[in-house]
């Protein structure tokens, strides 16, 4: 292909000599005709963004930033579910132990075995919910302290923390 290209540009730069048969001028004109209307379309591609990589990159990116959102979105309101229903079990199941034990909430501190008995009623519960729940770790609080009458007392409060 190289040695008819060459061939072709040796006749056409001194056409007084050789004269170029129909055959190879028509294949010289089929060539060039084909290369600029290959190139003409090739541009229009670029100009139009068809094989724009840019484009491809912005697309991708679209489409995992709407399910990251999708994701995101599922993930948190799941857990919120999980955390109401976590804080409304965890209410009840104190409101039992109190009402077994004919106790208020203001009984809770400076109590240690009603302290001690909430905790261990209450810790299956956290530990449940831990393994249910996609978290790292779950959690009570009671504001109450064994200790809360000595003169150098801290405000603590007792709680279970997986």
């Amino acid at each position: 292909m190289l040695a008819y290209a060459k061939e072709a540009i040796r006749l056409l730069s001194d056409p007084g000599k050789i004269t170029v048969g129909f055959r190879w001028r028509l294949l010289l004109y089929f060539f060039l005709f084909s290369g600029v209307i290959l190139s003409v379309m090739f541009f229009s591609l670029i100009a139009m963004e068809i094989f724009s990589p840019r484009k491809a990159a912005d697309t991708l990116f679209e489409q995992r930033a709407k399910q990251n959102k999708h994701y995101l979105e599922k993930y948190f309101s799941d857990t919120a579910a999980q955390g109401i229903h976590f804080s409304r079990q965890l209410s009840q199941t104190i409101a039992n132990v109190l009402e077994e034990k004919d106790a208020s909430f203001d009984d809770v501190s400076d109590n240690y075995d009603l302290i001690k008995l909430l905790q261990s009623r209450v810790y299956s519960l956290v530990y449940d919910y831990f393994l249910i729940a996609d978290c790292s770790g779950a959690f009570f609080s009671l504001d109450a302290t064994i200790k809360s009458n000595t003169s150098n007392a801290e405000p603590l409060k007792t709680a279970i923390f997986l």
